[in-house]
């Protein structure tokens, strides 16, 4: 009867231990709290682009940014050289690892599909294009020095690969189904087809599966409120998470006016409830001559911001934008109810021709 009771109790121990050791909601602290995610891209580095160095994590970590997306071209993960893959695999990790070194999370994004002209139609070039997000994610998820994987979002612009909405929630569902038995707790965010928010996104039955909302570079300040209150919307009748991740107005846009385009919409995001995540991704160049507020990468530096830009984005990782009282329908030219006069004590005037 001891050694029953000695198996049973390793056995016991043993399975408390696995499933302490599944992932937890990768939205959520270890405490069980919402995170929302704060955080830039860093893209056009595997094809021959910005080199980006340990230091970029660590100036978006000094911002109060808690975490970092790395965009991926799968048309250089899916070669058939074994090689190139390796190599590729490896720069994706080491730049990972430095993000988890800033104490930064990792979001992963495909950039553009492998074999974009056969997606659509070949479904063997789908199948592998899941394996391999399915390789990637548990490489990065594996070691004791793994970082910490936040989310994925499978495909920037699934427009370009794909048109049909049945066709694209198939692919996703399969993904997401793929990537909870592999990573359970997983985010992972769609980019709607030909949509600017996610209203369009397939709901799938994943509780960790949210949309990506894109606002327009020239959508003025009252649209882009509009659309984060749109996201919130969806986000609290779907309940579902959402992603912002393009907010910056277009290059030409003089740098005075900004603020007034971003503060707003940044205060709307920072104190939205259900929480909005946010990346800032738009307006990237090596240039130090171009026009507006960008984020530079010099060749053979590391990532530079003009102040202005970090100023904003700093106190937007760091809640500290002042709420902004809601807007007024653009339009709208109700009157305002009358008040209603308060009551006093004192006796009203008698009537014309009453007096004394």
């Amino acid at each position: 009867m001891g050694r029953f009771w000695t198996l049973m109790l390793g056995a016991l121990i043993g399975m408390a231990a696995a499933g302490y050791a599944q992932p937890r909601d990768t939205l959520q602290d270890e405490l069980g709290r919402p995170i929302a995610l704060r955080g830039i891209a860093l893209d056009n580095w595997l094809t021959g682009g910005v080199a980006h160095e340990d230091s970029d994590t660590r100036a978006i970590a000094a911002m109060g940014g808690n975490c970092v997306k790395i965009e991926i071209p799968f048309t250089l993960l899916s070669r058939a050289d074994p090689i190139v893959r390796d190599q590729r695999l490896a720069q994706i990790e080491r730049m990972a690892g430095y993000a988890g070194g800033a104490g930064l999370g990792v979001v992963l994004s495909c950039t553009e599909p492998a074999g974009i002209a056969l997606f659509a139609t070949d479904r063997d070039v789908r199948m592998a294009f899941v394996s391999t997000w399915i390789e990637l994610i548990d490489r990065l998820a594996s070691g004791p020095a793994a970082p910490t994987l936040r989310a994925i979002v499978p495909l920037e612009d699934p427009s370009a690969a794909l048109s049909d909405p049945q066709q694209y929630s198939d692919l996703c569902s399969y993904l997401a189904q793929e990537m909870q038995a592999a990573r359970p707790g997983l985010a992972m965010f769609l980019v709607p087809l030909e949509s600017p928010g996610p209203d369009g996104t397939p709901i799938l039955t994943q509780p960790t599966v949210g949309g990506v909302c894109r606002i327009p570079a020239e959508a003025a300040a009252l649209e882009r409120l509009a659309i984060v209150r749109a996201a919130r919307e969806w986000s609290r009748e779907a309940g579902r998470a959402v992603l912002i991740d393009q907010v910056a107005p277009p290059a030409p846009r003089p740098r005075e006016e900004w603020p007034d385009v971003l503060l707003p919409c940044l205060s709307a995001i920072t104190h939205s409830d259900p929480p909005i995540h946010l990346i800032y991704d738009r307006m990237r160049s090596a240039e130090a001559d171009q026009p507006g507020i960008a984020l530079r990468y010099p060749s053979g530096g590391s990532m530079h911001m003009e102040p202005l830009l970090e100023g904003l984005l700093t106190q937007a990782f760091r809640g500290s934008l002042a709420p902004l009282p809601e807007p007024a329908e653009e339009g709208s030219t109700e009157p305002e109810e009358p008040q209603a006069a308060e009551p006093t004590d004192e006796e009203p005037p008698p009537p014309p021709g009453e007096e004394g």
